[in-house]
């Protein structure tokens, strides 16, 4: 798929529903019964990405959305699917609200533990503009110190940075998570700006 037909939502829209016309998940011609517009597949993504935790018919909806994709057009990663307007990702959004079981959701149906924020239309109209934040330095940011516990234990990287250096660590000590610092201290992280 090129890379522009993520951003062409008709487009995009017209190879689901042909993909699931071949997809042994697809149910007769529509996804959940409903045709694939635009805004269904926005209000898919939007109820993925903000699930309650531990709900899990959004998250498996969209799975189910991923799987039928990947199966029938071989487009992988929309799991991973950035919101077009905030370039967050589910696990951005659950490790922000320290949602833990849809963390590990995310991470057992191979989230990337690492990615980072996408470029986000809030922040450039062009779209081109990404903070560069990681699920542990948004979870650091927010104080979510069992997020932060989630994600080390499942491998991901404490201390990776952003673009202007800062780690988990800098952004935690920021904001005043003593607890966050102190746990960030305790299990290596190091501080990327002076």
């Amino acid at each position: 798929m090129a890379a522009g037909t993520w951003r062409d939502g008709a487009r995009f829209c017209e190879i689901a529903n042909e993909a699931e016309k071949k997809s042994k998940a697809g149910e007769a011609g529509k996804l959940f019964g409903r045709l694939l517009t635009p805004e269904v597949v926005e209000e898919l993504h939007a109820a993925f990405i903000w699930a309650e935790d531990g709900a899990m018919d959004p998250l498996d909806g969209w799975k189910r959305f991923c799987s039928m994709l990947q199966e029938t057009e071989k487009i992988r990663g929309a799991i991973d699917a950035p919101l077009r307007d905030t370039g967050e990702r589910a696990t951005h959004r659950a490790a922000e609200t320290g949602k833990l079981q849809n963390l590990k959701w995310l991470l057992d149906n191979r989230a990337d533990i690492n990615a980072t924020t996408a470029p986000a239309l809030e922040l450039s109209p062009a779209g081109d503009v990404s903070l560069g934040l990681t699920p542990v330095l948004v979870a650091a940011s927010f104080g979510q110190t069992k997020a932060l516990e989630l994600l080390a234990s499942l491998g991901a990287d404490l201390n990776l940075a952003r673009a202007d250096g800062a780690t988990a660590l800098d952004l935690a000590a920021d904001k005043d998570h003593a607890e966050t610092v102190s746990w960030l201290e305790q299990n290596g992280a190091v501080r990327g700006l002076t």
